[in-house]
């Protein structure tokens, strides 16, 4: 069993890891993981199951996503089968009048089209009733994937009219999704 150390390396503001009494190095470096987020609000329909899609990779540790095709989705590359933790956050905008519930999901190998049945998770909320205010949702939870099986992002409202999923304040904020491996 390997011996696992960690630190916070203050002069470069990242975590490093050294394993079985080796060199730290950037903890991202060893992790096998990907965040991405889009960088542009999305524009959701009433009442239509909308696909996320990410332009921007925070880091891809094993091309995990591409930014080029298919880029709702986070594949498991060969060889890194196994359980996985993921992480969704999405930031609805805040309409004058807030109305239906909102709802977020993750799926598997859904190849861009929804099927409720391949639902990983899914959490619905009812908006805030104060006019304007953004609503934020975080889905999190772990999931055991084969090698070539994907995760994608979904979100439905019943506002009434088109609402936006917001891009954050900070840069990948939000919408963003995440996967790493934990275990085999």
């Amino acid at each position: 069993m390997s011996e696992y150390h960690i630190r916070w390396d203050p002069t470069n503001k990242k975590r490093e890891v050294s394993i079985d009494g080796g060199a730290f190095v950037d903890l991202i470096e060893k992790s096998r993981s990907v965040r991405v987020y889009n960088s542009a609000d999305i524009s959701v329909n009433d009442a239509t199951q909308t696909l996320i899609t990410f332009d921007t990779e925070s880091w891809d540790s094993d091309a995990f996503h591409s930014v080029s095709s298919n880029t709702s989705r986070l594949i498991v590359p060969t060889g890194l089968a196994g359980k996985y933790r993921y992480d969704l956050n999405i930031l609805w905008d805040g309409p004058a009048t807030p109305a239906g519930y909102r709802s977020i999901a993750v799926t598997k190998n859904t190849s861009g089209t929804f099927d409720g049945s391949a639902v990983v998770q899914r959490v619905y909320i009812q908006p805030v009733t104060v006019a304007s205010t953004v609503t934020q949702h975080h889905l999190s939870g772990i999931v055991d994937l084969a090698e070539g099986d994907h995760l994608e992002a979904w979100v439905i409202h019943t506002q009434g009219a088109t609402l936006l999923v917001k891009a954050g304040a900070t840069a990948g904020q939000t919408p963003a999704f995440s996967m790493s491996l934990i275990g085999a």
